[in-house]
């Protein structure tokens, strides 16, 4: 019976160790972690330390559900090739997509976005092996992934 309560303590301990290992390799950061330069296929984006971005090349499918549907806010159609820039503000969350940390992109109206219109970008890794990148939706499939220049 002493073996039984000894184990559940350490079950439980164990439990919770593997839970939260989920988020060590991707922990959330600060905004200075992320603040600078990053680049993709095609695409800039950066991240200014006063909560404000610029980006160019970024897809369209970017803002579109999981099946890639657009929303209002983003007239026309989602094809693969279709791309934006942009600018507006952005945040460290506290919300997590899965094990990925979020920084939430709000975009000011231009000529492909009709009203403020927020994503998600996820962050992968921490340090230097840090990467930042937009799930697209089933449309394109697979994630569009930003690295430092």
């Amino acid at each position: 019976m002493k073996s039984r309560v000894l184990a559940l303590p350490a079950i439980a301990a164990l439990a919770g160790l593997l839970l939260s290992g989920c988020a060590l390799g991707n922990p959330t950061p600060e905004s200075a972690d992320v603040t600078g330069s990053w680049q993709a296929e095609g695409s800039n984006l950066d991240l200014a330390d006063d909560g404000t971005f610029i980006g160019s090349g970024i897809p369209i499918s970017v803002f579109g559900d999981k099946d890639g549907n657009l929303p209002p806010t983003v007239p026309g159609a989602n094809t693969r090739d279709r791309t934006t820039s942009g600018s507006g503000t952005w945040q460290v969350t506290d919300a997590r997509s899965g094990p990925y940390p979020v920084i939430e992109l709000s975009f000011a109206p231009n000529a492909d976005v009709t009203a403020e219109t927020s994503v998600r970008l996820l962050t992968s890794g921490s340090g230097d092996s840090r990467d930042l990148f937009f799930a697209l939706g089933r449309a394109d499939g697979g994630v569009f992934t930003y690295t430092r220049p």
